[in-house]
């Protein structure tokens, strides 16, 4: 499930949410990546995947500080429950900035999951 691009420019202490999808069918998120088309710079900034519907974080913060332009790496996924997702759940990316400066620029999310019932929408 590829999603589009996010345009990002935060200086500061903050927490920005931005939406990636709206669940249309229930499964279980197996991975994720990040890349973003500029550098950041600062102090803990943070990306962490979550399930809003179900207020729970379905990775691991992942580390963006200081990474360089074009950089892309994948989220480490939870392996329990908290993979889980249930049809209309809205999936999230959590940005953190600490002391932290991202963009002005873009990043991506992709994300790919399991759907145990394979029958059609």
């Amino acid at each position: 499930m590829p999603v589009l691009p996010c345009n990002l420019s935060y200086t500061g202490t903050t927490t920005v949410t931005k939406p990636l999808m709206r669940a249309l069918r229930s499964g279980r998120l197996l991975w994720a990546t990040y890349a973003q088309e500029l550098a950041t710079a600062g102090a803990s900034v943070t990306a962490q995947l979550r399930n809003a519907t179900q207020a729970v974080m379905m990775s691991a913060a992942l580390d963006i500080n200081g990474k360089g332009a074009l950089y892309g790496t994948e989220f480490a996924v939870n392996t329990d429950s908290s993979a889980d997702f249930l049809k209309g759940d809205l999936l999230v990316v959590v940005l953190t900035f600490g002391t932290g400066t991202l963009g002005p620029g873009e990043f991506t999310v992709g994300l790919d999951a399991n759907y145990p019932d394979a029958s059609p929408r």
